[in-house]
């Protein structure tokens, strides 16, 4: 609606005034004021100084849009953090079937992929600390690695993360 364009027609104006008014002042090694800027754009000073003023001013995500008013500005702005719904359904389905797949080895060779890759914790760990937290080699650590990635290659369950690696 005619909220929203006025809305975008006031961030190109600030984008317009911002980006000269910052090479004006270093090219002064001032601030520029509103009539450098203005003169340097060749529009009206007023004009300068209401697009700074709305450059200054913040603006509350409760702030009504559009016609009705019935939404706010917070409702339009994406939330980089929490990403998105479909996201973490396939996060949350993908950690689903990989807990699956890690059912279908013996206890030893679920614990050595859940540290070796961080799939518990976050924190991947090499051969060597891998042993020492189960108190075995590192030469045993990466053949009982071996052995369960190879199983889950072969497995139904393994196969199936095949699809997440494809993606």
């Amino acid at each position: 609606g005619p909220a929203i364009r006025a809305a975008v027609a006031m961030g190109e104006a600030m984008g317009q005034v911002k980006r000269p008014a910052e090479r004006l002042a270093r090219a002064l090694e001032r601030q520029a004021t509103p009539a450098e800027i203005a003169d340097a754009l060749g529009q009206p000073v007023e004009k300068i100084e209401r697009t700074m003023e709305a450059m200054r001013r913040p603006i509350s995500l409760e702030t009504p849009i559009g016609e009705s008013g019935e939404n706010t500005l917070g409702e339009f702005i994406e939330d980089k953090a929490q990403g998105s719904p479909v996201d973490a359904a396939a996060q949350q389905l993908m950690r689903s079937d990989i807990a699956a797949a890690l059912e279908s080895l013996s206890e030893r060779e679920r614990k050595i992929l859940l540290l070796r890759y961080g799939l518990a914790d976050g924190q991947q760990r090499t051969l060597e600390e891998v042993g020492r937290v189960l108190g075995m080699t590192r030469e045993r650590a990466r053949q009982i690695e071996s052995q369960a990635l190879r199983a889950l290659r072969t497995s139904d369950a393994g196969r199936h993360l095949r699809d997440y690696l494809a993606a």
